[in-house]
């Protein structure tokens, strides 16, 4: 890994753990020509960890920029913003379990109708 400070490209590793999500290690490492410490992270590729299963049973590595684009031309006509479908997009990526899912589209439903502060309210668990 490349030295940030000094552009070396040996560095050692001191540290090395998982971080809280799973998929992504923390790295402590240190530069050995400026002796400088600092951290990287690796992450798998998101089509690493999610493959989409369409209709007819095929399988296809998932891809963000389409999900993004086929949200953004289904709520064309609708007032919704870039950073609300950016959100959509990332509760995917984030690895939401199957049995979330019908909550993800449903929050997507009223987030294009207007009404997901009650979508949000009503799904609270009290």
């Amino acid at each position: 890994m490349r030295c940030p400070f000094c552009g070396e490209p040996d560095s050692s590793v001191l540290d090395s753990r998982p971080v809280e999500d799973g998929y992504t290690i923390r790295r402590r490492r240190e530069c050995q020509r400026c002796g400088k410490r600092f951290t990287t992270y690796e992450r798998r590729e998101a089509s690493m960890l999610l493959t989409v299963v369409k209709k007819d049973g095929s399988r296809e590595p998932f891809d963000r920029g389409k999900l993004l684009k086929g949200l953004a031309r289904a709520t064309v006509k609708r007032p919704v913003s870039r950073e609300k479908l950016e959100k959509i997009v990332n509760g995917v990526m984030a690895g939401c379990p199957p049995e979330f899912m019908p909550l993800l589209i449903a929050f997507t439903k009223a987030l294009a109708n207007g009404d997901y502060r009650r979508m949000l309210a009503s799904t609270h668990a009290w």
